[in-house]
C-alpha cells in the first residue's frame, strides 16, 4: 500500500525511525543537544538520516517524525537520500537534526559504534537483520535479529536513560503494531 501511494517500497530504515520518533517522545532526555556548555531539550523530533555519498557522509533531516506516518516519512527519506547523493541538499535540508540514524543494513555488517553528529547528544547505528538460533519456549528457532547500537553524550544522557530509551526502541521493533497507536 505505501509503495502504490509513494512509488517508493517501504524500508526497515522508516520503521527504525518511526519507532525512534516515538521512543523519543517517551524520553524527552534523549531528545537533546548539548550547545555552547549548555543542555539544550527539545520538544521537536527532528532525525538526521546518515547517508553515504562520494565524498565522505551527510546527514539530511526529516522534520516532525513523530507526527508523520510510515508513508510520508518513506517519501520524504528516499527523497532526502536522493538529494544528497545528487549533491542537491541545501542547508535547511541539513540542518535542526535532534537526533541521527546510521543504518548499514544493507552492507554486510552486523554491529558498529556510530559517532555523535554534533551538537546532538545520541546516535542510533542499526546493523543488517540476519536470521540467527534463538531460544523461544524451550526450542532453537531461527529469528531475524538485528543489531542497535546508542552512542551518547555521557555529559547530556546517563547510561540508564540510555538504556530505557534503547529498550523501549527494540520494544517497538519486536512489536510493531505499537507504531500504529
Amino acid at each position: 500500500m505505501i509503495e502504490q501511494q509513494t512509488g517508493y517500497r517501504l524500508s526497515y530504515t522508516e520503521i527504525v525511525m518511526k519507532a525512534v520518533a516515538h521512543a523519543l517522545m517517551s524520553h524527552p532526555a534523549i531528545n537533546a543537544s548539548f550547545f555552547e556548555d549548555e543542555i539544550v531539550y527539545h520538544e521537536d523530533v527532528h532525525i538526521g538520516l546518515a547517508v553515504a555519498v562520494e565524498r565522505g557522509l551527510v546527514v539530511p533531516v526529516v522534520k516532525h517524525v513523530d507526527k508523520k506516518g510510515l508513508a510520508q516519512l518513506t517519501n520524504e527519506c528516499k527523497t532526502v537520500a536522493m538529494a544528497a547523493r545528487d549533491n542537491r541538499l541545501s542547508q535547511e535540508m541539513m540542518s535542526g537534526g535532534t537526533f541521527t540514524i546510521s543504518n548499514l543494513g544493507m552492507y554486510a555488517i552486523d554491529v558498529f559504534t556510530p559517532v555523535i553528529n554534533q551538537p546532538e547528544s545520541a546516535i542510533l547505528g542499526v546493523g543488517r537483520i540476519q536470521e540467527k538460533p534463538v531460544g523461544i519456549d524451550g526450542q532453537i528457532e531461527l529469528r531475524p535479529m538485528m543489531t542497535a547500537s546508542l552512542s551518547f553524550d555521557h555529559r547530556v544522557i546517563d547510561g540508564a536513560p540510555a538504556a530505557a530509551f534503547l529498550t523501549d526502541v527494540k520494544s517497538m521493533l519486536e512489536q510493531p503494531f505499537q507504531l500504529l497507536m
